[in-house]
């Protein structure tokens, strides 16, 4: 997480340093929003994983289903 936040920190310093004035709102809003959405998006998968058990030692998927398991549907996979 603290490279999000350093990141996020260089952005709006870049952009403090390159828009001029009425442009920082609107860049210091969209900052914003970037920062709220990928707290939540991290949060709410790390919550999905620690309630299903993702992190402990017994296997949740059997291994056949496993193989074929994309990463796009491993969240619908814990969801079902």
């Amino acid at each position: 997480t603290l490279s999000i936040y350093c990141f996020l920190l260089w952005i709006t310093m870049f952009t403090i340093y390159i828009l001029p004035g009425p442009y920082i709102k609107i860049m210091f809003a969209l900052l914003g929003i970037f920062f709220i959405h990928i707290v939540s998006v991290f949060s709410a998968f790390g919550r999905l994983i620690l309630h299903t058990g993702g992190m402990g030692s017994q296997r949740i998927f059997e291994q056949e289903f496993e193989d074929f398991l994309l990463p796009s549907g491993l969240h619908v996979s814990l969801l079902i």
